[in-house]
């Protein structure tokens, strides 16, 4: 029984944290279809005539992708996590700030994106923009969502046998988070060789951004 209020208490813990991504999975979902309808909207008349820019729709189309797949998807993973996983501890200091981290990433790839004449890059499943500061939101996006699996709520042998979430979504949440983190290991491991490339789609920003 005391177990069981412990359990509760650090899940209630827990959940102001998990708010803050839902909230930012939300606002990135908003975003995204902000900047599909500016790609609709301003080849309208009388818009198109204030769109003197000839890369604006397709930065816009580089945004909506960004937010409406990779910011969004890993927002909610992010929340998931620390909404069912069980924990032993309260969380640490970057999982407290993991979703202002990533917040200030998508605010920083927002400004990358109304650069003008930055140039896009319609390579690959995830686009991104030839910008210093699109790519470095999309790697400021990336260490917050990093900071939310840190703690003990990913290591399976550092949690309580029992848990009151079903067990088939928590060990399905943790493989998420595992295979997340191999990726990111196995991003790491091609960096060098991607720096040597001029191509900004294979640069140590890009896997970043794409996690």
């Amino acid at each position: 029984m005391m177990r069981r209020g412990i359990e509760l208490e650090l899940l209630l813990a827990n959940r102001p944290y998990a708010q803050r991504w839902l909230v930012l999975s939300l606002a990135v979902l908003v975003l995204a279809g902000l900047f599909a309808l500016a790609v609709v909207i301003g080849r309208m008349p009388p818009f198109d005539r204030w769109v003197t820019d000839p890369l604006f729709f397709k930065r816009c189309l580089v945004a909506h992708v960004n937010m409406a797949l990779v910011a969004w998807f890993y927002s909610f993973l992010a929340a998931l996590l620390l909404l069912l996983l069980p924990r032993t501890e309260t969380p640490p200091w970057p999982v407290r700030h993991s979703a202002s981290i990533a917040a200030t990433g998508v605010a920083l790839q927002m400004l990358g994106a109304g650069v003008p004449d930055a140039q896009p890059v319609l390579a690959n499943y995830i686009p991104t923009i030839d910008h210093w500061l699109f790519q470095c939101g999309q790697f400021v996006f990336a260490a917050g969502v990093l900071a939310s699996l840190s703690g003990s709520h990913v290591l399976p042998w550092r949690d309580a046998a029992e848990s009151a979430r079903a067990s088939a979504a928590v060990h399905g949440l943790r493989a998420t988070a595992v295979a997340l983190l191999l990726t990111r290991a196995s991003s790491s491991w091609s960096g060098d060789s991607a720096t040597c490339s001029n191509s900004p789609a294979r640069s140590p920003w890009w896997w970043s951004g794409c996690c």
